[in-house]
C-alpha cells in the first residue's frame, strides 16, 4: 500500500484524539465533530469549511440513519466534493487500520475503499479486552481495584464474549489466536492516555489499563507475534 502524499481531512465523530496521534495516520488534518446528533445541515456546514480539500472522509458512529442522511449529503447536497463517510468500526485498532487504507488511497472511488476494506477485513481478527466498569472509571479516574473484572470479547462481525479475568491471563489466551498476524493495539488508561503497540508483551504496565483493542491481520511467512 503506498501512503499519498496529499493530506487527506479526516472528520471524527466523538473523541479523535488518539487517532490523530497515531503514527500511521497522524500525517493527515483531523477535524472532531463532537456532537454526535449533529443535524445535517450542521454536518453540510461542517464539512463545507474543508471544500477546498481533495479527500475528505467522514468517520461516524454508526446507525442506520446516520449512513442514509450521511449518503444523501455526499450523492445530493455535495456531489462535487470528494466526500467518504465511514461508519467507524469495531474497535480502535480497527478504525486505524481503515483510515489509513482509505487515506492511502484518495484516488479510489468509495466502492473501491470498501471492497478493499472488506477484503482486509477476512484476514483480519479483532479483540477487546475492557474492565467491566470501564466507563465509571473513565468517568471518575478512580485507581482500578477488581483486577479479576476484564471481559475478553472478540468482535471479528459479531461481538463474542470468549471469558473473563485478570488482564495479563487474558492477553495470554489472545496469543494463542494471533500466531501468524501482524499486531496493532491500542491500550487505553484510566486518565485517558493511549499507548500505541505492536505486541502483546508490550503491554508493561497493567495496573491503569481499562482497555485494549487489538487487531490482527494475516501476514504469511510470520510465525508469531505475541
Amino acid at each position: 500500500m503506498n501512503q499519498s502524499n496529499r493530506q487527506t481531512t479526516i472528520i471524527v465523530e466523538g473523541n479523535s484524539g488518539f487517532l490523530k496521534s497515531h503514527p500511521l495516520i497522524k500525517a493527515n488534518k483531523f477535524v472532531s465533530q463532537p456532537n454526535l446528533s449533529a443535524s445535517l445541515s450542521d454536518i453540510i456546514a461542517l464539512i463545507q469549511e474543508y471544500k477546498m480539500d481533495q479527500h475528505i472522509i467522514y468517520l461516524y458512529q454508526p446507525s442506520h440513519k446516520k449512513q442514509q442522511a450521511l449518503w444523501k449529503l455526499r450523492n445530493l447536497f455535495l456531489p462535487e466534493l470528494n466526500i467518504k463517510p465511514l461508519p467507524y468500526p469495531n474497535n480502535h485498532a480497527e478504525a486505524v487500520h481503515l483510515l489509513f487504507l482509505v487515506a492511502s488511497n484518495p484516488s479510489q472511488t468509495l466502492q473501491q475503499n470498501l471492497f478493499a476494506w472488506n477484503v482486509l477485513k477476512g484476514q483480519m481478527k479483532s479483540f477487546v479486552i475492557q474492565h467491566a466498569k470501564a466507563k465509571k472509571i473513565l468517568k471518575t479516574k478512580d485507581k482500578i481495584t477488581s483486577e479479576d473484572k476484564y471481559m475478553l470479547y472478540q468482535n471479528d462481525f459479531n461481538q463474542k464474549k470468549l471469558n473473563k479475568g485478570l488482564l495479563n491471563a487474558l492477553l495470554e489466551q489472545i496469543k494463542g489466536y494471533i500466531k501468524g498476524y501482524k499486531l496493532l493495539i491500542i491500550q487505553e488508561t484510566a486518565e485517558k492516555k493511549y499507548h500505541y503497540l505492536q505486541s502483546v508483551n508490550q503491554n508493561e504496565t497493567t495496573d491503569d489499563t481499562v482497555k485494549i483493542s487489538i487487531c490482527a491481520v494475516k501476514d504469511l511467512g510470520v510465525e508469531s507475534n505475541g
